[in-house]
């Protein structure tokens, strides 16, 4: 399979796509579920929205988790992020709170640590933003 050939729903994506290619985009040609790797130097110059990037996290209590940022294209707003762990996914959205608690209580569950706060969560990316630096923050879920 060829790189432009390379199309998957978004709820496909792994930690092993995102080792491949850790920024994926979303292209108008596509259905708005499809997303693409994208390998363009400065994936901010191109013509996909939202960005799927490939992300460290950190909780504060220091533990470390893998998975991705969705971001927008014109400032790297985060979204978005998820968290890949113990074999599961783990959304957190800034626009969907009931569902959160339930995929909150799901990750500290997971991590066999009820009572750690997960956030604020720490990112940070790989990637370059638009102004050069690194992509990092803190997240929180609602």
């Amino acid at each position: 399979m060829s790189l432009e050939d390379l199309k998957i729903y978004h709820w496909n994506l792994t930690l092993e796509y995102l080792e491949m290619y850790p920024v994926w985009g979303a292209f108008d040609d596509d259905d708005s579920e499809i997303i693409r790797p994208v390998t363009a130097a400065d994936p901010f110059t191109m013509d996909c929205d939202p960005l799927t990037i490939k992300s460290d996290f950190k909780t504060p209590d220091g533990l470390v988790m893998l998975g991705c940022i969705l971001c927008d294209c014109e400032d790297a707003e985060v979204n978005m992020v998820e968290i890949f762990f113990a074999g599961n996914r783990f959304p957190f959205s800034t626009s969907v709170a009931d569902l959160q608690k339930q995929t909150l209580q799901r990750l500290q569950n997971s991590i066999r640590h009820s009572e750690d706060p997960i956030f604020p969560l720490y990112y940070q990316t790989h990637t370059l933003g638009p102004d050069g630096k690194k992509i990092e923050g803190y997240f929180s879920q609602f």
